[in-house]
């Protein structure tokens, strides 16, 4: 019994170390004068991941970091330095990393993000992007000059669904996308009403419907084109779509 009174503090001591959950791995980030190849190796066995390099990966690297890094923020670091010496990674559908020259990622299988799964940091993904206020087509050079063209970013647009198609790194297709929901913002839409006393509202919304085919032809969203009904009992021409729009196609 008074051994069993001696004991009890060590094992009061020693329970919380048996019960509590293993320390997070840590990693070193520091890299001076190192060939590319052997940092990438060196991440590789550090994260256990498969890397295949393309053989136009070359060159050294030089990064400090003063903290330890746990898995994620070492894994980030890794994408983060090879950016900056021009170079990305695309994550496999099987897991494998491969690492290309940054220009070469947009034509590779880059994952396709969502909103649920968007991608993080300097991770290559490509973004599908519908639009409904404006045309794509001209939304997509603007966008152009704020993605990085000559790196791992492309802006494409199809008419036909008024989509734009946007690769690059994650923390920029999420910038992008906050600017193209900010213009695709759809505006009031307001409802004109055009009483006439010369000329038949069904004829003149027949007229109005058939200059509206031309605009059609345009590949613009159809929430961008103004609709027009008559209203034959008071000789009347409703109007509606956005306020310049609504004016504009006033007879």
């Amino acid at each position: 019994m008074k051994r069993l009174r001696k004991m009890l503090p060590a094992l009061l001591i020693l329970t919380p170390l048996l019960f509590s959950p293993a320390a997070a791995e840590e990693f070193s980030a520091s890299f001076k004068g190192t060939d590319i190849q052997e940092f990438i190796n060196t991440v590789s066995k550090n994260l256990n991941k498969t890397v295949i390099i393309d053989p136009s990966v070359r060159g050294t690297i030089t990064v400090r970091s003063y903290d330890m890094l746990n898995e994620e923020q070492y894994y980030q670091f890794f994408l983060s330095v090879l950016d900056v010496y021009g170079f990305a990674v695309i994550n496999m559908n099987n897991g494998v990393l491969k690492v290309v020259r940054a220009k070469d990622a947009k034509t590779s299988a880059v994952p396709v993000a969502s909103a649920a799964a968007p991608g993080e940091g300097d991770e290559v993904v490509t973004r599908v992007v519908p639009l409904t206020n404006v045309a794509a087509r001209d939304l997509a050079p603007l966008l152009r000059q704020l993605n990085d063209n000559a790196g791992a970013g492309s802006v494409v647009h199809y008419e036909p669904s008024n989509v734009l198609l946007m690769t690059g790194r994650a923390a920029v297709i999420k910038r992008l996308l906050t600017i193209v929901e900010r213009v695709d913002n759809a505006g009031d839409r307001s409802v004109v009403t055009v009483p006439l006393s010369w000329a038949s509202a069904a004829e003149v919304v027949k007229l109005v419907t058939e200059l509206n085919k031309d605009t059609s032809k345009s590949a613009l969203p159809g929430s961008m084109v103004a609709n027009v009904v008559a209203d034959e009992r008071t000789n009347a021409v409703l109007v509606s779509g956005e306020p310049t729009r609504a004016s504009a196609s006033s007879p």
